[in-house]
């Protein structure tokens, strides 16, 4: 093992002088110099006893058991300064007969994008960017009380999801619904409660029979001690025994009644607050939906009355990521609460503490959402894996039926120089569509895109002193506030963040990320013309190209079927070349514009976040000069004085070189869109040689003997072909019709195809009893089919 040169020996020295390395992973008091981790793996055969074992009556046990295991990678233990094992673990994998899996669905539990750990928020970061949905989880009074949803894991975050073209895949998980208190959503959402009719009453009625009850039981208990305090005061043995006996029959006439008492207050105390959560539950969903839509007005810079007064002009760029009638999904849940009513949890736990059915936890609820996203990709991908399929098929059929239609050498030649003089005409269609495409992305990016480019840059060359001194300042920042003006560091958060390249989450004023503040302005003033470009106008043109590129195809199909036609061919014959020709092509062109699509996505998502990584390393030379200064009295002067005049001195050219380079990345990306589009046009042109060349697979001239020779052979296999072909192509309309595909009608039932060389006229009526005998050959073309084998 080699790390920068250094060989495995000089490796383990370095890590074995790391005095956090070591005290995170050597035990305290043990004479093992290391700590040792046992890792066992195996995988469970799916039908085989041990699987219906682990789905039986013992699962319980066997779940118990596997947590077990899998804590000690997953969770912190023992205590402070112990031996831990889960640094060395990068990520755990759990798959299972799980129900909310079923579908496919490959749920990530990240720790989310300012955890402390900057490794661990590197591979928050890295997911998103390929995730389709983002759930955000908090529990429901947090999410409600602090606003996480309007400050969405900062406005970092929301412009990145933005840019990303991912704030539309934001969803909102609350948890801990359970635990709630009556009295307070009594008296905060009352109105709330008020929005079903005869809510609100009944929740002030049960209150009022509860007061009354409890009013009840607590007058009774009253009562109770009265009777024991009677008794603890009496001296003399025979008054304290005739107190005593006087208060346990009180105790045994009244104990039924206040224990019934008590039952009842429970239910009305648990029907209560099963309304009081639901009414929580709505004012969650609905603030935190309003939130996240005033978080998306704030990255606009626009209010309520100019969002309905917005009518853009058809040159402006400016369309919000999201429709204006957008509801982010918010589901509410108590886990806790399904657990118990699932028998899942031991009961020990006791019973579920406000909800008595798991359809009132929302469990249901949000494992149907999961299904219902991953359906709609299983049914993409199956519907494209069954049009690859037909597809095949249809040519398999056309080469089979095709036999008939046999051909002299000139006539084939003819043929396939017609279709390819068609053929060249999809570059000329093409080429006005890219040139046109070409025009239109590229005005876009140099009328709005780069010009905000431009300005963002000159707002980071000129915010970047300001921004560096105020690091130094001594006015501090805190976790809740900072601005220019409040954002100072003291020294050690200060020096903690130069020396992890300028990102350190400090436990006291949160996380600090130096370049991000550098590139913010710049970021600001560019995001949503990114996205208005980047993600929505470049999508959208690739999707009107794809509508002209199919029209084209279209177009250059009719062409090859009529001069075709014009050449003799048979018209019932290039009937079903053509529509087994449209149809593969539409499927290509379809399966290939999405790989257009999901490619932009990601590039464009790559680009966006190089800016980050460009400023970083602009400003790498600058952290390890702040390093190396001497310490002693006024060091951190020293390293404010450095900062100040390294960051005056690299701004204008880091942020102007900056610019270039993602203009360069963004012209370099619409060339590979081109390139890739201009591929396509290949692409076609392949299938569509592949379909049509059957009427001149074979242009040689073979010896009489060698050609009917070939014939059989052929036919042979042919033969032996068709009963498959009858058994799947049932079969694949009927898949068709479930995934809701158009198809043809299938139109032929054959078992064999033969010569009329090789059918004796007897033979053939006594043939036509037990199978269908079709003579695909013309007895006309004899002479023809002693110069061209058959096919």
């Amino acid at each position: 093992i080699k790390h920068r040169g250094k060989k495995s020996q000089n490796l383990y020295d370095l890590l074995a002088g790391d005095l956090r390395l070591k005290n995170l992973l050597c035990p305290q008091k043990s004479n093992q110099p290391h700590t040792i981790i046992h890792v066992c793996a195996g995988k469970v055969i799916p039908g085989s006893d041990e699987s219906r074992a682990l789905l039986g009556p013992v699962h319980g046990k066997w779940a118990k058991s596997f947590h077990n295991k899998i804590k000690s990678h997953v969770y912190h233990q023992g205590s402070e300064g112990g031996p831990q094992t889960w640094p060395l673990v990068r990520k755990v994998i759990l798959q299972g007969p799980w129900a909310c899996l079923s579908t496919g669905a490959c749920l990530v539990d990240l720790p989310g994008v300012r955890d402390a750990n900057v490794a661990r928020a590197k591979v928050s970061e890295n997911y998103i960017k390929k995730c389709n949905k983002i759930w955000v989880v908090a529990p429901i009074k947090r999410a409600v009380d602090d606003g996480t949803a309007k400050e969405l894991l900062g406005e970092q975050f929301k412009r990145r999801l933005l840019m990303d073209g991912q704030y539309g895949n934001v969803s909102f998980i609350c948890t801990q619904t359970d635990d709630c208190e009556v009295t307070e959503i009594m008296r905060d959402h009352a109105d709330v409660a008020k929005n079903v009719k005869g809510r609100w009453e009944k929740i002030s009625h049960l209150s009022q029979k509860i007061r009354e009850m409890e009013k009840r039981i607590g007058h009774q208990k009253e009562k109770e001690e009265d009777y024991k305090a009677d008794v603890y005061q009496k001296e003399e043995e025979e008054i304290f025994r005739h107190a005593y006996y006087k208060f346990e029959a009180w105790k045994g006439k009244n104990n039924d009644k206040i224990m019934t008492m008590q039952y009842h207050c429970q239910r009305l105390q648990s029907e209560l607050k099963l309304i009081c959560a639901t009414v929580r539950n709505e004012y969650s969903k609905k603030s935190l939906q309003r939130d996240f839509k005033e978080g998306l007005r704030a990255l606009y810079n626009i209010n309520e009355e100019e969002e309905e007064e917005e009518n853009p002009s058809k040159d402006s760029p400016k369309v919000t990521a999201i429709p204006k009638d957008f509801i982010m999904d918010v589901y509410c849940i108590s886990a806790n609460d399904y657990l118990k009513i699932q028998n899942i949890k031991p009961q020990s736990d006791g019973p579920p503490t406000t909800f008595r059915r798991a359809k009132d936890t929302q469990i249901p609820n949000l494992r149907k959402f999961i299904h219902d996203l991953t359906i709609c990709s299983r049914s993409t991908f199956a519907k494209s894996f069954i049009n690859s399929i037909s597809d095949i098929m249809e040519r398999m059929k056309i080469v089979v039926v095709d036999s008939k239609n046999v051909v002299n050498c000139k006539s084939s030649l003819r043929y396939k120089q017609i279709f390819e003089k068609e053929q060249e005409k999809i570059k000329e269609l093409i080429q006005p569509i890219a040139e046109l495409f070409n025009e239109i992305i590229y005005a876009k990016i140099h009328n709005f895109l780069r010009p905000a480019l431009k300005n963002g840059a000159d707002k980071s060359i000129s915010a970047g002193i300001p921004i560096s001194k105020s690091w130094g300042s001594k006015t501090l920042r805190t976790k809740r506030y900072r601005d220019i003006n409040n954002n100072g560091l003291c020294y050690t958060t200060y020096y903690a963040c130069v020396r992890r390249k300028g990102v350190y989450n400090s436990a006291t004023v949160g996380l600090v990320d130096m370049n991000q503040e550098l590139c913010d302005p710049m970021e600001k003033e560019f995001s949503v013309d990114w996205q208005c470009i980047m993600d929505n106008a470049l999508l959208q043109l690739v999707i009107e190209f794809e509508m002209s590129f199919l029209k084209i195809c279209s177009k250059v199909n009719y062409n090859i079927v009529n001069a075709l036609a014009k050449e003799g061919m048979d018209r019932s014959r290039l009937a079903d070349l053509s529509r087994v020709a449209g149809c593969g092509c539409f499927h290509v062109i379809e399966k290939k514009f999405e790989e257009i699509r999901l490619f932009t996505t990601q590039e464009q998502r790559k680009l966006n976040r190089s800016l980050l990584l460009f400023v970083q390393s602009q400003m790498d030379n600058c952290y390890e000069d702040l390093l190396n200064v001497p310490s002693g009295k006024g060091r951190f002067n020293r390293m404010k004085h450095i900062m100040e005049t390294t960051t005056a001195s690299k701004m204008k050219d880091l942020f102007d070189k900056l610019l270039m380079t993602i203009l360069n990345e963004i012209y370099n990306l619409l060339k590979d869109i081109d390139t890739m589009i201009s591929g396509t046009g290949a692409i076609v042109s392949k299938h569509l040689n592949a379909v049509y060349s059957i009427c001149w697979d074979n242009l040689t001239i073979p010896s009489e003997n060698d050609g009917l020779k070939i014939e059989r052979k052929v036919r042979s296999f042919r033969n032996s072909l068709l009963p498959s072909l009858n058994l799947l192509f049932p079969n694949l309309r009927k898949i068709q019709d479930k995934l809701g595909i158009q198809h043809a009608a299938t139109d032929f039932s054959i078992t064999a195809v033969e010569t009329s060389e090789d059918v004796n006229p007897e033979e053939t009526i006594e043939t036509k009893k037990i199978v269908e005998v079709i003579d695909l050959c013309d007895s006309n073309d004899d002479k023809e089919l002693n110069q061209s084998p058959s096919y």
